[in-house]
């Protein structure tokens, strides 16, 4: 039976976050070996941000991501442009709650207070996205990854 190109492409999209979201304690393991050896958390975050800057920059000037229109971002308002500065909280934060909790406890926390945020984003449809009402499956998903947090905490 051949699948419907449809599919393929929605299960090839699930591929990306669960891409990413492999990566992620990667990333605290790796940014908090680097606040260990350079004994500071805020310049381990600030190389991992100039890393990430170079890489994106060259992603942006290669085309292959949409065209770069500067003028276009006028219209964002200004909440918009807050992303960054969480981004950075993030990754400070990932770095001590890493080195004093571990990777899987840590990771575990963030994961589950991203299921809960995210659920209340989509339930109100905040910051201009389409709004998906909490049903009680994804009520369970994210009461589940709550008890799996306190089962990693004992």
């Amino acid at each position: 039976m051949r699948r419907s190109p449809i599919l393929l492409s929605r299960f090839s999209l699930l591929l990306v976050p669960l891409a990413a979201g492999a990566l992620l304690p990667v990333q605290f393991a790796l940014n908090t070996r680097l606040s260990t050896v350079s004994e500071s958390v805020s310049f381990s975050a600030a190389v991992s941000y100039a890393v990430g800057t170079l890489v994106l920059l060259l992603l942006m000037f290669s085309g292959r991501f949409g065209r770069l229109r500067p003028d276009e971002l006028r219209r964002a308002p200004r909440w918009a442009w807050l992303g960054g500065v969480l981004g950075c909280a993030y990754v400070v934060s990932s770095m001590i709650l890493t080195a004093r909790l571990g990777t899987a406890l840590a990771s575990s926390v963030v994961i589950a207070a991203q299921t809960l945020t995210v659920l209340t984003i989509d339930h109100f449809g905040a910051f201009g996205l389409d709004r998906r009402p909490i049903t009680l499956p994804r009520a369970l998903a994210g009461a589940a990854l709550i008890a799996a947090v306190a089962l990693q905490s004992l």
